[in-house]
């Protein structure tokens, strides 16, 4: 989901509904829904109630080395939050992602 849905979910009836519907649709087709652009806990927790299945963003984790990167991780683990990694290409930074679902 872009971040212009995502940011107005806790001001916009509209992107609310869009939101819904598209998160419903999603995993009717077995999709994983990521919502990007989440900058704020109010916009965290919006998206956890559609069901979003990832949410990538500021409010996560701003932009880092991979020696920055090491206490995030370790913070991360050590409070039980899931995330994942991919790289896209050879020459692209490392995406980290908490996963939004409850559970380990």
């Amino acid at each position: 989901m872009d971040q212009a849905f995502a940011t107005g979910l806790n001001a916009d009836p509209a992107s609310d509904a869009i939101m819904a519907l598209a998160v419903d649709l999603a995993h009717r087709l077995g999709l994983t829904v990521v919502a990007e652009g989440v900058e704020t806990s109010a916009v965290f927790d919006a998206i956890r109630r559609h069901g979003c299945d990832v949410a990538q963003g500021y409010w996560i984790c701003r932009p880092s080395n991979e020696d920055d990167i090491t206490g995030w991780l370790v913070a991360a683990a050590r409070d039980g939050l899931r995330w994942s990694q991919e790289r896209v290409g050879d020459e692209s930074p490392v995406m980290l992602r908490r996963t939004v679902g409850g559970g380990p």
